[in-house]
C-alpha cells in the first residue's frame, strides 16, 4: 500500500464474527460485511475513512479447509466497490474483480458472496476498486487446516499497514488496484515522498 503517514498496527486473538451452519456442501460460516464510514482514533488523532461493520481492520474471518464461506456485502460506501479474496482459489464469479468478473456492487445495493475454501493458509479480503483498501476496507482470513499438526498454547493475527488518508489534503488517484475508468483521464504525477511495495499474506 503507498502512503507516509502514521503506522497502524491490529492485534488480535482468534476471533471473528460468525454464525456456523451446514448445507450440502458441508459446513458453512457466514459473516455479513456492511462497507461504510469509520471514525478511526489513531494515537489521538481522529480521522474518517471507510472501513467494514465499523471497524479497521474489518472483523477476522476463521473456518476450516473444504468449508464453505457465506458473505453477504451491503455496501453502504458512497462508491461502488466489491471484495477480493487474496490468495484463495475459488470460482471466478466470486473473485471480486470489478469489470472482469463481476460488476461493481452500488451505493446501497447488496452482493452475496459464497464458495469453498480449498486450502488452508493465512489470507486476507479487501475491497479491489481504487484505493478502497488504502481507506481500511481489509481484514484478515484464516483458514485453518483439516487436521492441525501444530501445538501451540494462542494464536494472534498481526496485520500492519502504512497510512495517509485522514492525514493530509492529497487528492486520491482516480485509479487504482482492480479499478476502471471510463474517461482515460491522465494519472496523477508521482508524488517523490511516496514509497510503493508489493506483497501477499504468506501461507502455512
Amino acid at each position: 500500500m503507498a502512503g507516509a503517514g502514521a503506522g497502524v498496527l491490529a492485534l488480535g486473538a482468534c476471533s471473528g464474527i460468525t454464525l456456523a451452519g451446514t448445507s450440502q456442501l458441508g459446513p458453512v460460516t457466514t459473516l455479513g460485511l456492511d462497507a461504510g464510514q469509520v471514525q478511526l482514533d489513531l494515537e489521538g488523532r481522529s480521522v474518517q475513512t471507510w472501513g467494514y461493520n465499523g471497524t479497521v481492520p474489518g472483523p477476522e474471518i476463521r473456518l476450516r479447509e473444504g468449508e464453505t464461506l457465506r458473505v453477504p456485502l451491503r455496501n453502504g460506501l458512497p462508491d461502488p466497490t466489491t471484495v477480493h479474496w487474496h490468495g484463495i482459489s475459488l470460482v471466478n464469479a466470486m473473485d471480486g474483480a470489478p469489470f472482469l468478473t463481476q460488476a461493481p456492487v452500488e451505493p446501497g445495493a447488496g452482493f452475496d458472496y459464497e464458495f469453498v475454501v480449498p486450502e488452508a493458509g493465512t489470507h486476507w479480503y479487501h475491497a479491489h476498486v481504487g484505493h478502497q483498501l488504502d481507506r481500511g476496507l481489509y481484514g484478515a482470513l484464516i483458514v485453518e487446516p483439516r487436521h492441525e499438526e501444530l501445538s501451540y498454547d494462542r494464536e494472534y493475527t498481526l496485520l500492519l499497514d502504512d497510512w495517509r488518508d485522514g492525514l493530509d489534503n492529497r487528492p486520491e488517484n482516480p485509479t487504482g488496484h482492480g479499478d476502471h475508468d471510463p474517461t482515460n483521464s491522465p494519472a496523477l504525477p508521482a508524488d517523490p515522498r511516496e514509497r510503493v511495495s508489493f506483497g501477499a499474506a504468506t501461507t502455512r
